[in-house]
């Protein structure tokens, strides 16, 4: 589905099948600052929890986005105490 169809639940629920890189959830005009953080914060859960049964040997991924996702909510960080 393309992202300008997309809703912000559906974005939320399963950022990681929507977006290839956490840099396009900062760069949709549609949402806001606090909705674009609902969204990364679901995609770190995942990743978090992800990266966790990785680690314990119950699936295993090729690339882990967690750094990036961090990242991105660490400049939403910057831009809102601007």
């Amino acid at each position: 589905m393309e992202q300008s169809k997309l809703t912000l639940d559906e974005m939320i629920n399963d950022p990681s099948s929507h977006f290839k890189h956490p840099r396009e959830v900062l760069q949709l005009k549609k949402l806001t600052i606090p909705e674009k953080r609902l969204v990364l914060e679901s995609w770190k859960v995942d990743e978090w929890e992800l990266s966790t049964a990785t680690a314990e040997n119950m699936g295993s991924r090729d690339a882990n986005r967690l750094p990036e996702v961090i990242e991105a909510l660490q400049w939403l960080e910057q831009q809102e105490s601007n």
